[in-house]
């Protein structure tokens, strides 16, 4: 089945693309079941994702004579994930259909999910292999789709935590000391800001992750890293807008803080050359992405949170990027 070929372009591409094609359709999944009265497994929203995996093996299938040894451990996933189905299908019919957060720790979901991210690391495993083969962005295009497949399945493991809901429209109840609810208010209003900081310091985190493990294994082309963020983290905002701007506002933050990271990434050259560019680039693209969405909530209505912590939080994504910084690149000179 495996054969001797260094890499197959044409197969990752079409891999990563029915990769991304099946993690989409898991948050659009989420969006009917939040807003559709849905009493059965079959369903459109379940159609796709399902859908994308047929495509995905019949790719494999007619293409099986092409398959290089760097897809050996990706496959394993296939077979997981049509397991993970099966289960679904089954654990729906015992305990009816998930709703809220329960959506997420479905056992049979995560099965699912865990066969996804299997799969779709197939384009990134030939990418790392032959990285010298990768010259233009057309070249990096698999590699961004199976990354942006794991950004968007890392934002379904952590969903109930997307939104920091530091709009004024989610403003706890007044904690006035005339108010009868006075103790009950201020609890509510510590507990939403503790929640909304804490989510935002692990977007931040998420977010570095991504944008440090590409910029330090891969030589990428101007657009890749506004790409790869834009179709990571637009569509995973979906299910929560209800009505608000977080989708705008997270495709702004995924878009600036992708056009901050390409233009530092032209700067630093093919790989970071000193570990001083490195720091920089590694703070300043989490930090523009938190500092966008703190923009974006002030321009649409206000927030409640005070400056203090608003611009707080600013800095802090960028210490967050700066630390995972002097993990990944510890000396002043990059691996080979």
């Amino acid at each position: 089945m495996f054969t001797r070929t260094a890499r197959n372009p044409r197969l990752d591409l079409l891999v990563g693309a029915a990769s991304l094609w099946i993690s989409w359709a898991f948050f659009i999944d989420a969006w009917s079941h939040e807003n559709l009265p849905y009493e059965t497994f079959f369903t459109w929203a379940h159609g796709l994702i399902y859908g994308g995996m047929v495509v995905l093996v019949a790719v494999l299938a007619i293409m099986r004579k092409e398959i290089p040894a760097a897809y050996r451990v990706p496959l394993i996933g296939v077979p997981i994930f049509l397991l993970g189905g099966m289960l679904d299908l089954g654990w729906h019919s015992l305990f009816g259909i998930e709703e809220g957060v329960d959506i997420i720790l479905s056992p049979t979901h995560e099965t699912i999910g865990l066969g996804l991210m299997l799969v779709s690391s197939a384009p990134l495993f030939s990418a790392l292999r032959y990285r010298s083969e990768m010259r233009t962005l057309r070249d990096h295009l698999p590699m961004i789709f199976s990354l942006a497949s794991w950004l968007v399945m890392v934002h379904f493991a952590t969903a109930y935590a997307t939104d920091p809901a530091a709009g004024i429209v989610n403003a706890p109840p007044d904690a006035s000391a005339f108010s009868a609810n006075y103790f009950t208010a201020t609890a509510i209003s510590y507990y939403k800001l503790v929640g909304g900081v804490v989510i935002l310091l692990l977007q931040s985190f998420i977010m570095a992750s991504f944008v440090l493990f590409i910029a330090s294994r891969f030589e990428t082309r101007p657009g890749a890293l506004t790409l790869l963020l834009v179709l990571g983290n637009t569509l995973p905002a979906l299910p929560f807008t209800d009505e608000s701007p977080l989708l705008v506002s997270v495709f702004a933050m995924s878009a600036l803080a992708g056009i901050v990271g390409d233009a530092l990434i032209a700067w630093m050259g093919p790989f970071p050359r000193a570990a001083w560019r490195f720091r920089i680039y590694a703070a300043a693209v989490p930090a523009t992405y938190i500092a966008t969405y703190m923009v974006a909530i002030a321009l649409t209505g206000g927030s409640w949170w005070d400056w203090s912590v608003r611009t707080s939080l600013v800095l802090f994504a960028g210490v967050i990027g700066l630390g995972l910084s002097l993990v990944m690149l510890p000396s002043d000179n990059v691996p080979a």
